[in-house]
């Protein structure tokens, strides 16, 4: 079992392959992230920056190598137990037609009500509270209030922290908040969550920047990892991939979302 707080996550030469024809999505994995680090994965699209992050809660199951967690093997963790710990939200966010307040618990009856504030302030959701007639129990969804992608993202982030995880995954879970939610939501994020270990992957390039390490994936395999100073001295795919996003970024200006 895993009583205690998770503090470690390694991979240990992880290989992911699938059937029928044993594709290997994924080979030779290599890692570690510690308790309060965030760890960026970046790489163009295809390189298995999803498959990775998906291993973590088993959504996935590798073929070779192990993830441990706290030195365990994560295949002999309780998956409920696994998932009570682990946060996981995907760029599509997924809303419920129902309440602001019960797409946030999930029908979970042990979150508090500070627990609740602290995730609606930490995921930014706040700023969107006076759009929202009857607060947290306006209706959203098909038979509610229509809302926007970026406050759909807040609201499955809001979901995300309720729980107060221990590991938060992140798989380009903030892509349609503006630059400034997004950087809001990560200097919140570090003074409420100190703790939690933080494993996204993202094309935001200041996201990428104030990572503590940052993982870059080359057609399923790591072709560099490292902090963003020395990725970006390395003169490798990094930097390509780097240059190439904040070109984008500046082309878009990201405008401001409604």
């Amino acid at each position: 079992s895993l009583d205690d707080v998770i503090n470690k996550i390694e991979f240990k030469k992880v290989s992911f392959s699938v059937a029928p024809d044993n594709l290997h999505l994924l080979r030779d994995i290599k890692f570690s992230a510690s308790k309060g680090q965030r760890i960026a994965i970046v790489g163009k699209i295809g390189c298995g920056k999803t498959s990775l992050l998906k291993l973590i809660l088993r959504l996935e199951e590798y073929s070779n190598g192990t993830i441990e967690i706290n030195e365990q093997d994560i295949r002999k963790i309780d998956i409920k137990v696994l998932r009570d710990k682990i946060s996981f939200v995907s760029q599509e966010a997924y809303i419920f037609s129902d309440t602001i307040i019960n797409n946030i618990t999930m029908g979970r009856t042990d979150i508090s009500k500070e627990a609740i504030e602290k995730a609606i302030e930490v995921s930014q959701l706040k700023q969107d509270m006076d759009k929202f007639p009857k607060g947290l129990n306006t209706f959203v969804g098909t038979r509610g209030l229509s809302i926007s992608g970026g406050q759909k993202q807040r609201l499955s982030l809001a979901r995300a922290l309720s729980i107060n995880p221990e590991v938060l995954v992140l798989d380009d879970a903030t892509s349609a908040m503006d630059a400034l939610t997004e950087e809001n939501f990560w200097r919140i994020f570090k003074e409420e969550f100190p703790q939690t270990i933080c494993l996204l992957a993202t094309h935001r390039i200041k996201t990428i920047e104030n990572s503590d390490h940052i993982i870059t994936l080359s057609a399923g395999h790591i072709a560099e990892q490292g902090k963003h100073k020395e990725l970006m001295a390395a003169n490798g795919l990094y930097k390509e991939i780097y240059e190439r996003q904040k070109l984008e970024e500046e082309l878009h200006k990201i405008k401001p979302e409604n």
